[in-house]
């Protein structure tokens, strides 16, 4: 950020308006009461509203303008030639003075991460620059955008639910939830974590894996739907789609059976048994691949044979 200039003034609360970058954020009512019984130790620090003379844009005190009456003069630092991603590096530094829930930060990370997107007109390396500018580590904002994505879904399936429960977990939580982001019983698991509401790490990675698990399941009853109906739709390959569809069969009951045990069990189960109940399922999927493209290509060459065998007869 280029240096700032600064210029102190006395101007009305009623001529400062809210951030229009900056996410809201849930502020401790003792800071507006200290404010409003003893007034302002520090400056709030605001921005020109570009196009409206006598106007200003609030960029760090929000905490405090809640304590302030609209007709009180208040002491400001006004910075001039301030970008939006130059809002949140200062905002930054007073964001670190108090604790914020991950939710918080997911939101005002993802807010930055647009700003600077917006700024460099494109998306490439704004997550390292992010990263850089919070001295956190790529890893770190990742999750933060995995979090921030999860309560963007969970406001799309049920936008008159807060969630607030959920929104009080750890990074680490909200991160192994936010796999189920595309999950569509999504919406279901983050009821029920938020009717409990706090939920240990161990018991939402169990609730996850089996998740996981379900919809591996539904992705290959559609792979197999999808193989079967391509061999069907060729009348010279009903033999195959038979032999295709024993396969479907034979494939879907051990599926079922393999998960079914995992269930029975995937309480005993350890992360890495877990892990290694998925490599077996992935890897039967796999060899269902394998026998399907054998079958198709053998339509593929049986069809050709008739035909060229049409043809002959033809001339």
């Amino acid at each position: 950020m280029p240096e700032e200039k600064k210029r102190f003034a006395l101007i009305p609360v009623c001529k400062i308006h809210q951030s229009s970058v900056l996410p809201s954020r849930k502020h401790a009512p003792e800071i507006a009461q200290s404010v409003s019984t003893f007034g302002i130790e520090q400056p709030l620090i605001v921005r020109s509203i570009l196009g409206k003379a006598g106007e200003y844009e609030l960029v760090d005190g929000h905490a405090r303008l809640d304590g302030l009456k609209p007709d009180e003069l208040v002491p400001v630092d006004v910075r001039s030639e301030v970008k939006d991603s130059d809002v949140f590096a200062i905002s930054d530094r007073t964001f670190h003075r108090t604790d914020r829930s991950a939710y918080e930060k997911a939101q005002f990370y993802k807010q930055w991460g647009s700003a600077l997107e917006r700024g460099n007109g494109d998306s490439r390396g704004v997550q390292a620059m992010l990263a850089q500018k919070t001295g956190s580590s790529e890893s770190l904002i990742s999750q933060y955008g995995s979090i921030s994505s999860l309560f963007e879904k969970l406001d799309s399936l049920a936008p008159n639910e807060e969630f607030n429960a959920l929104k009080s977990w750890s990074v680490n939580r909200l991160h192994e939830l936010s796999k189920l982001v595309e999950c569509d019983n999504l919406l279901e698991v983050a009821r029920e974590f938020e009717r409990r509401g706090n939920v240990s790490l161990k018991e939402v990675q169990r609730v996850v894996a089996r998740n996981s698990m379900s919809k591996q399941i539904l992705s290959a009853s559609a792979l197999l739907d999808e193989d079967q109906n391509e061999v069907v739709q060729s009348e010279r390959g009903r033999r195959l789609a038979e032999e295709v569809n024993s396969l479907a069969t034979e494939t879907h009951q051990m599926l079922i059976s393999l998960v079914g045990e995992m269930l029975v069990k995937v309480d005993h189960f350890s992360s890495t048994e877990i892990l290694e109940s998925l490599d077996k399922v992935s890897q039967t999927l796999r060899r269902l691949k394998k026998r399907t493209e054998t079958l198709h290509q053998s339509m593929n060459d049986r069809e050709q044979s008739s035909s060229t065998q049409s043809i002959s007869l033809e001339g």
